[in-house]
């Protein structure tokens, strides 16, 4: 595993762990509705393969995704992470995020957009585009400060501090980066604990790189208590191991560099502790300290029986690193054949790469020269075609704006005279009632208590009105609940005399007719004032018990649907 390898990991391991503390259960946020066992198998499998088979994890995704089984935006974002570590294809990792993040169909949380901000600003720094991976961490910054994660504030500072000292501006990059450090000092959670751990290796490196060697043994010390204190709470699993040796191989290197060789081999003997120091990468992490301590020969014993660089690291900035390492313990040794053979062939590929990059870089101009040649040809058969086609578009166009003003007029017209209709219809209803009360009180007055016309009739009506008046003022029918019993409860009858009170008025109305006409009604009224309310809401406000009910009631009597009368049509 090369040390960029190792540098990808550790940023992938940290994101994950703080994303796993800030957000509970972030792997099925943007799932659509799939079934949660079905999906939760297929999580498994992929986790099971991504850093051993990388490729089928991909293979799984995807066969997933073809049979419906998750969602696009799910398969994507467990997809950029794998193309992310161990793939290492950063601009399908890029790809994949922005998919995610730009598609207006998902539905992302905002963990999610910072985790994969993170994926993003990470992939274009590994790309060498910092400009624009200090673009998606401002982005992913303003997130975690709206949602108040230090944390992961934090971890976007310090990417963007990384990019400006790439770009050379030096005393702003470690600002940030300072900054980064100083937000997730404050945070709380293992995971943030662990990112900060990262977090001060990396700046651990980038001091070493400038030659500012004593503080980059303080930030050794302060990142060695931090391991510590995750030892402590969570046990010394492989991933600590492996921090712990590249920890005490730095350390070793600069105690070694400052002239104090105790220290230097003392966290020398450290390192060799590790497990991580027994396998064959982890192994060579101890070299830097080796050479600066006078211990050749020992590097040399490093590469014996490995294929560093082997065929997978020929062509890479890896296989400079080691074929250098090893050049200078040649040259410690009195070996300068080899030493030259060495340097000879890190320069080869040095310049391999570079011959490559510029290949791709042209590529990459050619394919956009050429894409936009073909956009301005597509363009110029469209605006051929236009010249053909303008003037039948002109009459259509001209036809439909013919047809729709003739149709607004239309619908417009009938709209208002259907609403007259029926405010009519309205205030026909309503005079019916007064009418009706106006009758009853007329017929009080012509009965006698001497028993001219049924005496009845005179209590009938009289009991009409009370009603009335009780309805009228206390808006009962506007209570859904409402029963026959309080209505007797309240007029202090039995429910053969109300049946014999609308028996003796005349006419077909009875207790539920009486009661639905007045909130009919009112709905009339509630629909005038409130035009924005759906049907469900103007029955409530009218005092039917239910939607449906109501629905059948105003057709019946007005001859349309509450929504038509609503809308005039």
């Amino acid at each position: 595993m090369t040390f960029l390898t190792h540098l990808r990991l550790n940023a992938l391991i940290g994101a994950c762990l703080l994303s796993l503390v800030s957000c509970k259960s972030n792997s099925l946020d943007i799932t659509k509705a799939e079934d949660k066992d079905q999906s939760s198998h297929i999580e498994k499998r992929v986790s099971n393969l991504a850093m051993n088979n990388p490729r089928e994890a991909i293979a799984i995704i995807d066969s997933a995704e073809g049979a419906g089984a998750v969602s696009e935006a799910w398969a994507n974002k467990r997809r950029a992470m794998i193309y992310f570590n161990p793939i290492q294809e950063d601009s399908k990792v890029i790809e994949c995020a922005k998919d995610v993040l730009e598609n207006p169909e998902y539905k992302v949380s905002e963990q999610e957009k910072i985790q994969l901000l993170r994926l993003m600003s990470n992939s274009y720094y590994f790309l060498g585009e910092y400009e624009y991976s200090i673009a998606r961490a401002m982005q992913g910054e303003r997130i975690a400060i709206s949602i108040d994660s230090l944390a992961a504030q934090g971890e976007f500072k310090f990417i963007i501090g990384e990019c400006m000292l790439k770009l050379g501006q030096v005393s702003t990059g470690y600002a940030n980066m300072e900054f980064g450090i100083t937000a997730l000092s404050k945070a709380k959670g293992q995971g943030a604990k662990s990112t900060l751990s990262h977090l001060l290796g990396e700046e651990m490196t980038f001091m070493m790189d400038d030659g500012r060697f004593d503080e980059a043994i303080s930030i050794g010390h302060r990142r060695e208590s931090i391991l510590e204190d995750l030892r402590a709470s969570n046990g010394n699993d492989n991933y600590l191991d492996q921090q712990f040796a590249y920890l005490y191989g730095k350390m070793a290197f600069l105690y070694a560099h400052a002239g104090d060789l105790e220290k230097g081999h003392s966290y020398a003997r450290k390192f060799h502790g590790t497990d991580y120091s027994r396998d064959k990468n982890g192994k060579l992490r101890i070299m830097e300290y080796l050479l600066e301590s006078g211990q050749p020969r020992k590097v040399l014993d490093l590469f014996q029986g490995t294929d560093f660089p082997g065929s997978g690291d020929t062509i890479s900035n890896d296989a400079c690193y080691y074929l250098r390492m090893k050049a200078k313990a040649s040259d410690a040794i009195g070996d300068y054949k080899s030493a030259y053979s060495q340097l000879d062939r890190s320069y080869v590929i040095a310049d391999s790469l570079d011959r490559r990059l510029d290949k791709e870089n042209a590529l990459k101009v050619f394919t956009m020269t050429r894409a936009h040649e073909e956009e301005i040809k597509a363009k110029d058969a469209e605006t051929k075609e236009a010249r053909y086609l303008i003037s039948l578009i002109l009459i259509i166009t001209l036809c439909i704006i013919i047809a729709s003003a003739f149709l607004y007029y239309y619908y417009s017209t009938k709209s208002l005279v259907e609403k007259n209709r029926l405010i009519t219809l309205g205030r026909s209803d309503t005079k019916e009632y007064i009418r009706l009360l106006q009758t009853a009180q007329a017929r009080i007055n012509e009965l006698t208590p001497k028993g001219e016309g049924k005496s009845s009739d005179k209590d009938s009506w009289q009991l009409f009105l009370r009603l009335e008046e009780v309805m009228e003022k206390e808006h009962l029918y506007l209570d859904k609940g409402i029963t026959r019993g309080d209505i007797l409860d309240i007029l202090g009858i039995g429910k053969n005399r109300l049946a014999q009170m609308f028996q003796d008025i005349g006419g077909e109305l009875s207790l539920p007719t009486y009661i639905n006409g007045k909130r009919l009604n009112h709905a009339l009224e509630v629909i005038s004032e409130h035009p924005e309310y759906t049907v469900s809401q103007i029955a409530e406000a009218s005092g039917f018990s239910n939607s449906r009910n109501f629905h059948l009631l105003f057709k019946k009597r007005f001859g349309i649907t509450p929504l038509q009368y609503r809308n005039g049509k």
